[in-house]
């Protein structure tokens, strides 16, 4: 891919917006990046990979959280263009929503911090608005009741492997 003559390198990544119930609210999780702003677990996804596994890895690999529930229905797709050692790069990221059932937070190295925001504050945290666009549908997503179908087929997923 070129633009205006200038070669273009391309990327692709997935990720996760996570949330939990607390309360009968629900709070998302934001990453603090070293580079100063917040937003969501991704990472690149590797060769032969899937990016639904590569989303459950990177969250894995960026949150030490594994007990999570994907909800049905829910892809976002992101483009944007940065610069890599004055390489032009397009980056596709794939979004996925899930929901965590229980796990402590631990950060990986390539973030300094994290939080559980309620949705305003999550809205008001994040920088770009490409990542307050997938809260927002997140959001509307969840208000719509996309939910209870995916933890129907996940409790019964769990019974049969005997983990509840």
């Amino acid at each position: 891919m070129e633009i205006q003559n200038i070669p273009v390198l391309r990327e692709r990544s997935a990720g996760a917006i996570l949330f939990r119930r607390v309360d009968d609210e629900r709070e998302y999780l934001l990453l603090h990046y070293p580079s100063g702003y917040w937003d969501f677990p991704k990472g690149n996804i590797e060769p032969g990979e899937e990016p639904l596994d590569t989303a459950r890895r990177e969250v894995k690999e960026e949150t030490g959280l594994e007990d999570m529930m994907f909800i049905d229905d829910f892809e976002e797709r992101i483009t944007y263009f940065y610069r890599r050692e004055g390489q032009m790069v397009r980056k596709e990221v794939i979004f996925y929503l899930a929901e965590v059932m229980g796990g402590e937070v631990r950060i990986s190295w390539e973030h300094i911090g994290y939080v559980w925001a309620d949705y305003d504050k999550a809205m008001w945290t994040l920088k770009f608005g490409s990542s307050r666009r997938l809260l927002e549908k997140a959001e509307k997503h969840l208000k719509e009741g996309k939910v209870q179908e995916s933890l129907d087929r996940f409790l019964s997923t769990r019974s049969r492997e005997g983990m509840t």
